[in-house]
């Protein structure tokens, strides 16, 4: 805690703000709003909620700075918000979530605060060289963070202060939507939640599972009441009456269900449909019900006497509906891109929504039918009037499939789930906000692969928007944008001058198993050549740029001349989907890791599996070596990373931290940090040692990828949605004994002895020095700072008299 504040205790911190503002003292409550030494010892003492409310004083009667000069504050107060659930868990992340979410916001407040934390934080943390979170100031308030697999439901309480998730992780989340906190969890389900729904009274939530059960729990206390037992598959949708006596379930036994909530029993079973009822909803006085079928079919209801009173056919398979509060309009959405309006009266459709890309999977409505909400499996929103039939806002901020929406009574806030494991909290009362970009220029969509120069200036990325970017290390700016071959790609690769690349692509709905040679700096593609059967799921090259080994879909490895394009062997072995592959610096030896829970080490000239390593639980999906080849370290959708020594094949130590899928691994050149990227969205900065996590960053999305520079101070990710997260460890811890790397130009050892010295570049002064022959493998202190540090042996096609004149020059980020 800041010395500053050291005589506060938890009272102080809550009330202070609060006495100021009582008092008119608005001039220092602006000062400690602005204060990031306050803001890191509040949120120490308390948590991230107090903190936000804060700058709720700004709005209090007669505030002086209610009415100019608190745009900034509303912002940092915004930024808040959407990093509360990562703030909650990991308060060290305070400067790293507000430089990610305010950086380029053009505000002075915001430029001082960004100061203050360059200034005044003084452990370790992760700077964001550009944007790369979500903005405040926009239609977005807040993320709900808790469940650990995808959400399929969500039902808000009449007063909208409370929302209900269900998830495939077979549990229940209340949630308070003003803090965004996880109120409780309800556990009691055997199989995935599909579907949940709230009494008016807010008391009640009834759940239908996969289980073929439906379960009523009490809110306040998380008790389940009874179990609902009848189905005889699994219950896929479920709607209450706004008295809270009954219930409708449907299920995929075709049917469905009235139950009396009280008595836990079975009043009518309704038939008719011919397949899987997959929505449900009741109109307000309890009379009638509509329900929408996989049999491409909507029917309309009489709850009283259980008869279909009308039958609405579909061109596809029905998976949402909702229903006007008088109960004559309903939408309806399908296997298809398009949410269609239905009068119930007359059974015809009215008119259709069309704007979505992908299928649509969740519809509301708000209570006077004016306006409507859609969820599309391409990862938006759509915001609707239904007076005029045109789209009002595009939200965007999942990044998979979005699978259910729900809006308050008033209809100014609307919460939707995802696949990607969390729920948003959008506000629609001002729906002309406007857009604030993530990155310049950033991916449009998904990025599989990133890979940094040797040098650590420049990397590249490579997404699914058929492009590679490539992106200044040092500024965090995109220098050039490369159009890929039209087709997905999905890996990327750098040689060792940064100048040149090799990328794979192809997708199942397109060109498979592409392979390009580029010359990134002229923006030229060299040479392409079809490389396999499948897409290509992995690349990677040798330090001059001569040989490259990729992997794809399709269990083998190709062995490549990558100037020629030419094709020299087939690594055989693996029985499953190859996810990762590294090279060797000496170009000898590959390393691969695959769906089938292993990692292989081959000899490149042979062909043959030298070694088959299994220890993971889960598929491996990334790999990373030292350039000694000592040292390989692996991600795996087990959640675990582990450390292998290459000599004797052994797993020397597992590493365990992440909550979700390891997706990337990235290793520094000394073997003593590693960098790790994860489906929970968190990058994680290694001490290889203590097998600690030195410092994390959370993103808003899934990292896919990552990669650090050699001496682990300049990490590049990419994310699920196309961001590009480009970071700067500040603070650094200190590098204990460092294992360098010594370069020698490729020609032969005699002409080498007697023209030049290998050299090292120093990670505590950062200057490159020439060292004698004798001290390679041996621990020596650094000729100039002192420092002590152990050498290997490297040889790579660059003079090393060039590399470190091109690194002297170039300006470290500040």
């Amino acid at each position: 805690m800041s010395q500053r504040y050291a005589s506060f205790d938890e009272y102080g911190f809550r009330h202070f703000p609060v006495h100021l503002a009582r008092n008119e003292r608005f001039g220092k409550l602006r000062e400690i709003l602005l204060d990031f030494e306050w803001m890191q010892a509040k949120l120490e003492a308390t948590n991230p909620q107090p903190l936000i409310e804060d700058y709720d004083l700004l709005s209090y009667p007669v505030s002086e700075i209610s009415s100019s000069g608190s745009k900034g504050l509303r912002l940092i107060q915004g930024a808040l918000q959407l990093s509360a659930s990562v703030l909650l868990l990991d308060k060290t992340q305070l400067p790293s979530q507000l430089t990610g979410r305010l950086l380029g916001i053009e505000e002075s407040d915001l430029h001082i605060l960004l100061e203050q934390m360059r200034r005044k934080v003084n452990y370790p943390w992760l700077r964001p060289l550009q944007p790369c979170l979500n903005a405040p100031g926009n239609i977005l308030l807040r993320k709900l963070v808790g469940h650990t697999s995808q959400v399929n439901t969500i039902a808000l309480s009449v007063d909208g202060r409370l929302a209900i998730s269900g998830s495939d992780d077979n549990t229940l989340r209340v949630w308070d939507l003003e803090t965004g906190i996880c109120l409780r969890k309800l556990e009691g389900h055997n199989g995935v939640v599909n579907s949940v729904a709230v009494t008016s009274d807010g008391r009640q939530v009834i759940s239908g599972s996969k289980d073929y059960t439906l379960k009523v729990w009490d809110v306040e206390t998380g008790e389940c009441l009874r179990t609902l037992k009848g189905h005889k598959y699994p219950v896929n949708s479920v709607a209450v009456t706004s008295n809270g006596w009954h219930a409708i379930s449907g299920s995929g036994d075709h049917t469905l269900k009235v139950w009396d909530l009280d008595a836990g029993t079975c009043l009518h079973t309704l038939k008719g449909h011919t397949e899987s009822v997959n929505a449900v909803a009741i109109t307000p006085d309890g009379r009638r019900a509509i329900s929408g079928s996989a049999d491409r079919s909507i029917m309309v209801w009489d709850l009283e006497s259980g008869t279909c009173l009308r039958e609405l056919a579909l061109s596809n398979d029905l998976n949402a509906v909702a229903i006007t509060a008088d109960g004559r309009i309903a939408i309806s959405a399908a296997d298809h891109t398009k949410v269609e309006v239905w009068d119930l009266e007359t059974g015809r459709r009215k008119y259709t929504l069309d704007g979505h890309e992908f299928l649509v999977k969740a519809v509301a409505l708000t209570a006077d039918g004016k306006r409507a909400i859609s969820g599309s499996w391409d990862r938006k929103l759509k915001v609707w009037d239904l007076v005029t039939g045109t789209c009002l806002r595009t939200l965007e901020g999942h990044s998979k499939y979005i699978t259910a929406v729900a809006l308050t009574a008033d209809g100014q806030r609307a919460v939707s789930a995802s696949w990607d494991h969390h729920l948003l909290v959008w506000d629609l009362e001002n729906i002309e906000y406007s857009e604030r970009l993530h990155t310049p220029n950033r991916h449009t969509e998904k990025i599989y692969s990133v890979d940094m120069a040797l040098n650590g200036h420049y990397a590249v990325s490579a997404s699914a928007d058929e492009t590679i970017k490539e992106w200044d290390m040092g500024t965090g700016l995109c220098l050039r944008t490369l159009k890929g071959p039209k087709d997905t790609v999905k890996a990327i690769a750098l040689a060792a001058d940064g100048k040149h690349a090799i990328s794979g692509s192809g997708s199942y709905g397109g060109t498979l198993g592409i392979l390009k040679l580029w010359n990134i700096s002229k923006e030229m593609c060299l040479k392409t050549w079809k490389g396999h059967l499948d897409p290509v799921t992995t690349v990677a090259l040798t330090a001059d740029g001569r040989c490259a080994v990729s992997g794809s879909q399709y269990n083998d490895l190709e062995v490549w001349n990558a100037r020629k394009g030419a094709h020299l062997r087939t690594l055989v072995g693996h029985k499953d989907r190859v996810n990762a592959v590294v090279l060797t610096p000496d170009g000898r030896r590959a390393v691969s890791g695959s769906l089938d829970k292993t990692i292989k080490v081959w000899n490149l000239e042979s062909g043959e599996c030298i070694q088959t390593l299994e220890e993971h639980i889960g598929g491996v999906n990334s790999v990373a070596i030292t350039p000694s080849g000592e040292l390989v370290i692996s991600g795996s959708s087990d959640k675990s990373i582990k450390v292998w020594n290459m000599v004797d094949y052994k797993c020397i130590r597992t590493m365990v931290g992440h909550i979700s899928s390891v997706t990337s691994v990235a290793l520094t050149a000394n073997g003593q940090r590693a960098v790790s990227g994860s489906e929970d969205n968190m990058l994680r900065v290694w001490d290889m040692e203590a097998e600690i996590p030195q410092v994390s960053f959370t993103g808003d999305h899934q990292i896919n990828t990552c990669c650090v520079d050699v001496l682990g101070l300049r990490v590049i990710a990419g994310d699920e949605s196309g961001n590009v997260l480009i970071l700067f460890l500040e603070n650094a811890p200190p590098i204990r004994s460092a294992i360098l790397t010594a370069w020698v130009p490729p020609f032969s050892l005699f002409h080498f002895w007697r023209r030049r010295a290998p050299a090292i570049d120093c990670p505590h002064c950062r200057v490159w020095s020439e060292i004698s022959k004798s001290v390679l493998g041996k621990e020596i202190p650094c000729p100039n700072c002192g420092k002590s540090i152990r050498l290997n042996l490297f040889t790579i096609q660059d003079d090393w008299h060039s590399v470190a004149k091109a690194r002297s020059s170039a300006e470290l980020p500040t």
